[in-house]
């Protein structure tokens, strides 16, 4: 079965490490017929932008599903940011990101990193609203 994809006037979409974007000022819908790797770049987590303990969990875990060639080395970084992580808000008192980390652990064990990426978005947002997107655009 097909994935279809919408791309708005100038969105961008990683596509197994190719980045394609919407040159049209209407929306583009596709298809992808095959397996791939994809991910939106309103998705898209610079390393800049990792500037909290879950920021950089959410990095690792981009990182593990855009390089699956460097997987040893992102799994290994998701794994020490996980733990110190999840150390500090047991020392917190913190339970509901605790619970959250031994999800993403279960997640990343399972290699579904898009639903992994999608739950942490619910607590610390998307990296990149369509306004920074359009933003970073205009100011090419």
């Amino acid at each position: 079965m097909a994935l279809r994809l919408r791309l708005r006037p100038g969105e961008r979409l990683a596509i197994n490490g190719a980045v394609v974007r919407n040159g049209s000022n209407r929306s583009v819908e596709l298809e992808v017929l095959n397996t791939a790797i994809l991910l939106h770049e309103r998705d898209i987590m610079l390393p800049a932008e990792a500037d909290t303990p879950l920021k950089a969990v959410y990095l690792a875990i981009q990182l593990m599903h855009l390089e699956p060639d460097q997987f040893q080395q992102h799994h290994s970084q998701f794994i020490k940011t996980s733990s110190l992580t999840y150390a500090r808000a047991l020392q917190d008192g913190e339970h509901a990101i605790c619970t959250l980390v031994t999800e993403l652990v279960a997640l990343v064990g399972e290699r579904n990193f898009v639903p992994a990426l999608k739950k942490l978005q619910k607590v610390i947002g998307r990296p990149r609203t369509s306004r920074e997107v359009v933003d970073d655009e205009t100011e090419r």
